[in-house]
């Protein structure tokens, strides 16, 4: 809304612009430009991998083999009443 009173002010009014208005403008411009590039790379990397895990069925372990060298049952023990 400023931006419009602004421009009608200068066309209607002013003619010249304020000092420092035009490095103002750029400066602006510049960092809503950077910006969007990189909010525009960040979601096409999500959506890369949104794409590469959803194509990709679950893995059905038949067996599995113990790297670690733990032997024995893995489930927890139970609790007893002391």
């Amino acid at each position: 809304m400023t931006a419009i009173f602004y421009f009608v002010w200068f066309l209607l009014a002013a003619r010249v612009p304020s000092p420092g208005f035009t490095t103002l403008v750029i400066l602006v411009l510049l960092s809503t430009g950077v910006n969007a590039a990189f909010v525009g790379l960040l979601g096409e990397y999500i959506g890369r991998i949104f794409r590469n895990t959803r194509e990709i069925p679950g893995p059905i372990v038949q067996q599995s083999i113990d790297s670690a060298g733990i032997k024995g049952d893995l489930r927890p023990a139970p609790e007893r009443d002391l």
